[in-house]
C-alpha cells in the first residue's frame, strides 16, 4: 500500500512542477531526493501513530513537514557555498 501511495505521490509531484521548482530552482535529482525525505518521514510518523495526523490533522502536519525539509536542504546548501567560498 505504502509503495502505490508514494509512487502516485510522485507522479502528482512530476506533475505539479515546474521547471524551476520553488525559490532555490531544484533540479530533478534534488527533487527526487526532497520526495523520498518526505515521504520517510511521513511514513516514520504514521507509524508512531503520531497525534500529529489524527483527528484531521494529518493535511495541517504535511505542508510544515515539507517546508522545513526543505529548510534543512537549503541550509545545508548555504552551509556548503560558505565552505567553498572560504577555501
Amino acid at each position: 500500500m505504502w509503495r502505490a501511495y508514494r509512487a502516485t505521490r510522485q507522479r502528482k509531484l512530476q506533475k505539479e512542477s515546474p521547471a524551476a521548482p520553488l525559490a532555490g530552482g531544484f533540479d530533478d535529482i534534488e527533487v527526487r531526493v526532497l520526495v523520498e525525505a518526505f515521504d520517510e518521514a511521513w511514513k516514520r510518523i504514521l507509524e508512531d501513530g503520531d497525534s500529529l495526523v489524527g483527528d484531521g490533522h494529518a493535511e495541517a502536519t504535511r505542508e510544515p513537514l515539507a517546508l522545513r525539509i526543505i529548510e534543512k536542504r537549503n541550509l545545508g546548501s548555504a552551509i556548503q557555498a560558505a565552505c567553498e567560498t572560504t577555501r
